[in-house]
């Protein structure tokens, strides 16, 4: 019975189903996602976002990666919503732009 419920569980949780480093790099794309939703100057680079993905085997079009960016996407959106575009677009560029802190690059103006 106890096993029953942990594989339960274990398919009912999509983080479950993917790596430390997958969750981190879904985190990112969220927070990218989410701060080009708020500044309308930055643009995701889908170029840098695809080989990402690709190196990774995150495939956005399935469940359970597509569910986590989601998630995490409106967690980020409902964090930044406090901000006005002017100071959205400084954190996009200065955690996700051209010498990004995080992750430079993924954000473009």
């Amino acid at each position: 019975m106890r096993l029953a419920i942990v594989i339960a569980f274990a398919l009912a949780s999509p983080a479950l189903a993917q790596t430390q480093t997958q969750q981190n790099v879904m985190t990112h794309i969220a927070r990218v996602v989410a701060l080009s939703n708020k500044c309308a100057a930055l643009k995701p680079n889908n170029m840098i976002l695809g080989i990402l993905m690709r190196q990774h085997g995150i495939n956005l079009e399935r469940q359970p990666y597509s569910d986590f960016v989601v998630g995490k996407g409106g967690e980020y959106a409902r964090e930044i919503a406090p901000l006005d575009t002017a100071a959205a677009c400084a954190m996009g560029r200065k955690l996700y732009g051209k010498a990004g802190e995080k992750v430079p690059d993924l954000l473009r103006d």
